[in-house]
């Protein structure tokens, strides 16, 4: 009798080892397999079947839209285990101008954007939507994109958030097709 809860443990062990073990990867996704913690390789779209223990999926962190009980948006960053490659679209909610008067502006940035190199992306940087935000944050800091803002000419900030962004973002393997901004106040 013994025996064979033993066999029956080991039977469930097994079981759950192989179901561990098999990755389903969407169209317009990647997912970067890691044996010991170091690069393994990059699967894409299909049934994949890893080594449970020795292989591991790495995540990385990525930015979702929330809503609360009242209907308003949120930004929030979660670890997923997929990279989508189609165009994506982050969210930098309420960021702060001030004004030569001192007064401050608030204003939210919409960056879209497409993954080219999953590699490069999980890799280079910890924390994409991070980064996005540190880049934009210091920008919109800066004497003449601010000025822009106040005088009211948002294409021309746009452009100059775009350059900026697609500049840093191509060590990342990341291109950006478009930045909007949205909620002056």
């Amino acid at each position: 009798m013994i025996r064979l809860g033993i066999l029956v443990f080991l039977i469930i062990i097994l079981v759950m080892m192989i179901l561990k073990g098999i990755k389903i990867v969407h169209p317009g996704e990647v997912m970067i397999i890691e044996r010991l913690g170091a690069y393994l390789g990059k699967l894409l779209p299909g049934l994949h079947f890893i080594i449970p223990i020795i292989d591991s999926t790495r995540t990385i962190p990525w930015q979702f839209i929330e809503k609360d009980k009242n209907g308003k948006s949120y930004c929030v960053t979660k670890n997923v285990n997929t990279i989508p490659l189609g165009e994506n679209i982050f969210y930098f909610l309420k960021q702060p101008i001030l004004t030569k008067d001192y007064s401050k502006i608030e204003i939210d940035v919409l960056v879209y954007f497409t993954v080219e190199e999953a590699i490069a992306l999980t890799y280079e940087i910890s924390s994409l939507p991070r980064v996005f935000e540190e880049i934009i944050s210091s920008a919109l800091k800066s004497k003449d994109i601010s000025e822009d803002i106040i005088q009211g000419i948002y294409s021309v900030t746009e452009n100059k958030l775009w350059e900026i962004l697609n500049e840093k973002a191509k060590k990342f393997g990341v291109k950006i097709n478009k930045v909007e901004l949205r909620n002056i106040k």
